[in-house]
Formats: C-alpha cells, sequence, structure tokens
C-alpha cells in the first residue's frame, strides 16, 4: 500500500476548490447573460393600438363607430383568457341627445393581504386598485368623411420639418392613436401579463366609453361603486394621451391637495410607487423612457374657494380618474405632456415646431393620426445611443431635450448625448415612441401593483 504524503493531499483539496469556485463564477456569469430589460414585452400592445385605431377612426361617443371598438376590445380580452363584464349606460352628449354607450370590465381575483392587528394576530386582508382608460375618440364619422372630400378635390398640402417632408394632416387622417388607442394598448398588454402572474390586490381593468363625453364612463363605473368597494380601492390608474405629449407624465390626484405647499402624503403614496418603479428598474437607462412629475412652482386656486395650492405633482387636466378623485380614491393618471413652465398659458402637449398650428396641442386635433406621428418620432429614432447612458432624468426634473430633425427644441425620450461621450458610441436600435410609451407605462402600473399594499403582506 503506498502512503500519499500530506502535502498530496492537500493539493488535490486545493485543486477541488478551484475547479468549484470556477464553476461558480461560470454558473454567474451564465445568469448575467439572461437577465431581461425591464418591459421587453414585444410589440403586442402597440400592434393591438394601431389596429383599434384603424379600424375605427370615428368612434365618437354612442356611435356606431365606439361600439364595434367595443367589440374589438371584448373580442381581445377573450383571447387573452378572459370574460369580459359588459355594462351598458346611457349619457347626453353635446347637443343634448340621449345616446347608449358601454363599459369593458376584466376582474382579476388576488391573493389577498395578510396584516397584524394590535395583538399581533395575522387577519386576512382584501384590497383592490382599478386600471383604465377610454376607447372612444373626439371625431365623429361625419367630421373624417367630410375632410376626406375636401381633400380628394384638392392638391395635398406639404411643409419642410428638419430633413424631410411630412405631410400636413386633416381629419381624414385622423385615427385617435395618442388620445386614446395607446393607452387602450398599454390595458391590453397589463390584461396579457397579468395571465402569468398573481398579485396580493384584486384588479379591476376597465375600458371606458364615452370618455370624451365628460368622463360618462368613469362616472357611471364610479356611481355603482359601494361605500365598501370606495374604502377597499387603494388606487385608480388612469391613462390618456401617452404617446405623443413630449414626456410622461404620472400625477396624483386633486384630492392630494392641501393648502398652500402642504399635500396628503397617504393620497400620493402610489404616486412615489410608480416614481420608485422608475428609478429601481432604471428605465431611463435601460429603454430610454423618462417618467416625471409635475414640478411647477405656480399656485392656483384650483376650486375656486379662494385659497391658492402649489400646483405640483398633480394636474388641472381631467379625464376617466376625475370621477374617482371625487370620491377620495388615491390617484395615478399618467399623460404625455410639458408641465415645465413659469405659466399655466405656456404649459402644452410638445412644444415641437411639428404642432406650431395647433399651439402644441395633439389630442383633439388632425396631428393624432398614425401616419403623422410615426414618420415624426421614426426621424427622432435614426440616432447614436451612447456605450455609456446618462444618469435617469429626475421625476423632478424636465431636462431631457435633445436637437433632432424634428427641428430645434423638439423634445423626445429616444435617447440623448453627452459630450463626454462622443468618442465611445455604440449603435442601438431602439423600439418605436409608441411600443416605448405602452410598455413602460404598463410596466410602471405592474410593478406597482406588485408592491401591495403598505403594512400587509401578500398571502
Amino acid at each position: 500500500m503506498t502512503v500519499r504524503p500530506p502535502r498530496f493531499h492537500r493539493l488535490i483539496a486545493l485543486f477541488i476548490v478551484m475547479v468549484l469556485m470556477l464553476s461558480l463564477f461560470s454558473g454567474c456569469a451564465g445568469e448575467q447573460t439572461v437577465s431581461e430589460r425591464p418591459a421587453d414585452y414585444g410589440s403586442y400592445g402597440a400592434d393591438f393600438a394601431r389596429k383599434m385605431a384603424l379600424a375605427n377612426p370615428a368612434r365618437s361617443p354612442g356611435s356606431e363607430g365606439e361600439r364595434k371598438t367595443g367589440d374589438l376590445i371584448i373580442a381581445e380580452f377573450k383571447s387573452l383568457g378572459y370574460e369580459p363584464q359588459v355594462f351598458d349606460f346611457t349619457f347626453r352628449d353635446d347637443d343634448s341627445v340621449t345616446r347608449t354607450s358601454r363599459n369593458i370590465v376584466v376582474r382579476i381575483p388576488g391573493t389577498g393581504f395578510e396584516i397584524k392587528d394590535e395583538g399581533g394576530t395575522a387577519q386576512p386582508l382584501t384590497r383592490q386598485v382599478i386600471v383604465g382608460a377610454h376607447y372612444d375618440a373626439v371625431a365623429t364619422a361625419r367630421l373624417i368623411e367630410e375632410a376626406g372630400k375636401a381633400a380628394s378635390d384638392s392638391v395635398s398640402t406639404k411643409s419642410t420639418t428638419g430633413r424631410s417632408q411630412t405631410f400636413v394632416p386633416t381629419w381624414a387622417d385622423f385615427n385617435g392613436i395618442t388620445d386614446n388607442a395607446a393607452s387602450i394598448g398599454a390595458l391590453m398588454m397589463i390584461a396579457r401579463e397579468m395571465k402569468n402572474q398573481r398579485t396580493g390586490y384584486d384588479v379591476i381593468l376597465v375600458a371606458f366609453g364615452a370618455g370624451k363625453s365628460g368622463q360618462a364612463g368613469a362616472r357611471h363605473f364610479a356611481s355603482g361603486m359601494t361605500s365598501g368597494e370606495i374604502a377597499a380601492t387603494d388606487a385608480m390608474y388612469n391613462m390618456e394621451g401617452i404617446y405623443a405629449g413630449d414626456k410622461l407624465y404620472a400625477h396624483a390626484g386633486q384630492n392630494s391637495i392641501l393648502p398652500g405647499p402642504q399635500k396628503d402624503y397617504e393620497k400620493r403614496r402610489k404616486l412615489y410607487e410608480a416614481t420608485d418603479v422608475y428609478y429601481e428598474h432604471e428605465l431611463y437607462t435601460n429603454n430610454r423612457v423618462a417618467l416625471y412629475t409635475n414640478q411647477s412652482s405656480i399656485e392656483v386656486d384650483h376650486d375656486g374657494n379662494g385659497t391658492l395650492e402649489l400646483y405640483r405633482e398633480w394636474t388641472l387636466h381631467e379625464s376617466d380618474h376625475t370621477p374617482f378623485d371625487k370620491l377620495g380614491i388615491p390617484i395615478v393618471f399618467f399623460e404625455g405632456f410639458d408641465y415645465n413652465a413659469k405659466t399655466l398659458e405656456e404649459m402644452k402637449e410638445s412644444s415641437n415646431p411639428a404642432f406650431t398650428a395647433t399651439n402644441g396641442q395633439i389630442k383633439d386635433t388632425p396631428y393624432d393620426s398614425i401616419a403623422f406621428l410615426d414618420a415624426l418620432f421614426d426621424q427622432q429614432r435614426e440616432i447614436s445611443v451612447t456605450a455609456t447612458p446618462a444618469a435617469s432624468p429626475s421625476p423632478g426634473l424636465s431636462s431631457v431635450t435633445t436637437r433632432t430633425s424634428a427641428g430645434s427644441g423638439a423634445t423626445t425620450d429616444a435617447t440623448t448625448t453627452t459630450p463626454e461621450d462622443e468618442g465611445e458610441r455604440e449603435e442601438t436600435v431602439l423600439e418605436d415612441q409608441l411600443t416605448r410609451r405602452i410598455n413602460n407605462t404598463a410596466f410602471l402600473i405592474l410593478e406597482s401593483i406588485r408592491k401591495g399594499k403598505a403594512g400587509a403582506v401578500a398571502r
């Protein structure tokens, strides 16, 4: 029998340890290479938004086009494996004509929460959140038809924007892609992603009808909520006009306003959760999507009671969140706009010269057109992304401005470059702006919902 010296055994042991360490490091390296980019959802939401907008451009509240759009949404929910509930309601339009519309609702049960009572015993708790967007649009069939006839009888007008020529749209080109097909695309993306996950919250997804008629669908839904349902609702997330505005904003509700510079933190908690998601997942660095909050220093008397309040982290814009805001439910409202101005009158959807004719307004104008907006924003994608991206812009600032082919001062969340990075750049193909805005808005809401209720644990 041969006896090995102790040194031999030590060398064998060292060799085994080295092999194990190399295996561990290689495993870790492998895990890093498969890490997934946040909001990497593909084009599903954008594809549905375009399909919906093009199928029925004339989908004014209570119209045949709105009804057909509702049918399309119902069919899409069913294709995702849901059984949507449909609620008819009536409303009076601007001409005092009684019309009918529908809310389309999908309810996704959660696991519930547990919260400890004063004695330390875990008690079950059921909470819910509502996520919604309206699916109608402002243009009527008559308006679009008359514009189409006028366009066929005249020579198309051209205007030069930057290096390329873009047609000047008329109502014949309108299809409401930003207001509000893009938001319905994000709603569908949330629905698709929630098929593969469970949250503590019960989640209610709502496609509101007649949003363009004083939020008639949202008012009908909110008016039907019981006091118990209102008390159990931790947040209402609303989306409108998320595609084309210069910057993507998130707001709290007006119910969070207190006199002067004060604010109701509990009513703004869900807004801050959304901005936390933005930072935690580095959405600007990873996806070139910046999220902002209104950081105006303007004081306004929003309710006419003679008391001035700081116009910050909320908006005067009414949308489908407004009826829920009035019920005292915490609000997170996503929209495309630009609040970086010294006066209320200077605030607008876009400072892009392409919208000079409408003073920066896109919603409710012929410029809310797939053909026009896609062409405009595709110009802004034809740029290189720095190898070392700039830091994520703060939701408290408004300073992501780049010079692009869209003209001087055009703002985009597609990319930025900094002088110190000019020597080290790599080409990166980004998703189009519609896809990025839809996917990242959906991601912000999904991740906020996953955070659950403060002080409670999901069951």
